[in-house]
C-alpha cells in the first residue's frame, strides 16, 4: 500500500507511490515494445517473402511507433502520453 502513518493520521507515501508509477510505467514500455518487436519481426517475414507495399508502409509505421516507445522515460509516470499503436 502506499499508507504511511504520519504521526497523527493516515497518509499516501508519495515516494512509494512514485516508485509504484515508475516500475508500472517500465513494465508497460517493456510489453509494448516486445508487442510491437514481434509484429515488426513478422511483417519483415511477409515483406522477404512478397514485398506487398501496404506492408512496407505498415513496417514503417510500426518503427516509428516503437522508436516513440523507447525514448518514454518511465521516471516521468505517471504523467506519461502513450503514443498511438499505428493502424
Amino acid at each position: 500500500m502506499n499508507d504511511i502513518w504520519t504521526g497523527t493520521a493516515w497518509g499516501i507515501d508519495q515516494q512509494a507511490l512514485k516508485a509504484r508509477h515508475i516500475a508500472t510505467a517500465a513494465q508497460q514500455k517493456t510489453a509494448l515494445i516486445n508487442q510491437v518487436s514481434d509484429h515488426i519481426n513478422i511483417l519483415l517475414d511477409a515483406i522477404a517473402m512478397d514485398n506487398q507495399q501496404t506492408d512496407i508502409q505498415q513496417l514503417a509505421a510500426l518503427k516509428q511507433y516503437r522508436v516513440a516507445l523507447m525514448r518514454i522515460d518511465p521516471n516521468t509516470a505517471p504523467e506519461i502520453n502513450w503514443p498511438a499503436l499505428p493502424q
